[in-house]
């Protein structure tokens, strides 16, 4: 199956439309007013007969995509000390949908040692997640769980 910039296609999500392949394995797809990134096995064309349309059409209404030179994958980071787990969680979906829209390989959450509440929190939202390749404890940190994307 062959993904083009432009297309109407179905995730798991719901309905949306491809904004950008990359490396013929993830697909960028705009979902109302967010961009996930999802594996191309998990998008399936839809049936909805549209066109693709220009590829700077697309990105031009799109005010936080990655740009097409970052090839580089790199780690994002958030901070949750200090915080409501609610405050929390909120946190974390920010910096999961900034990661995501980078094209990073993992997310660094710090949670803090004696962030319990906030790491089960945490970890129960990931598990929910689609686009949440695994996640773990830090080796030899317990306050900070690394999320691979």
């Amino acid at each position: 199956m062959s993904l083009v910039a432009g297309q109407s296609v179905r995730t798991p999500l719901g309905a949306g439309i491809v904004v950008e392949v990359r490396n013929a394995r993830r697909v960028l797809v705009q979902l109302a007013a967010r961009v996930v990134s999802f594996d191309v096995a998990d998008v399936a064309p839809s049936s909805d007969a549209r066109k693709p349309t220009s590829r700077k059409k697309i990105r031009s209404g799109i005010a936080d995509a990655a740009p097409d030179s970052q090839d580089v994958r790199r780690t994002q980071t958030v901070d949750l000390h200090g915080l409501t787990v609610e405050q929390a969680l909120e946190a974390t979906m920010r910096a999961l949908d900034h990661a995501l829209r980078a094209d990073a390989a993992e997310l660094h959450v710090i949670h803090g040692h004696r962030g319990t509440r906030i790491r089960r929190a945490v970890h129960a939202r990931l598990r929910a997640l689609p686009v949440v390749r695994a996640f773990r404890i830090a080796p030899g940190n317990e306050g900070m769980t690394i999320v691979q994307l």
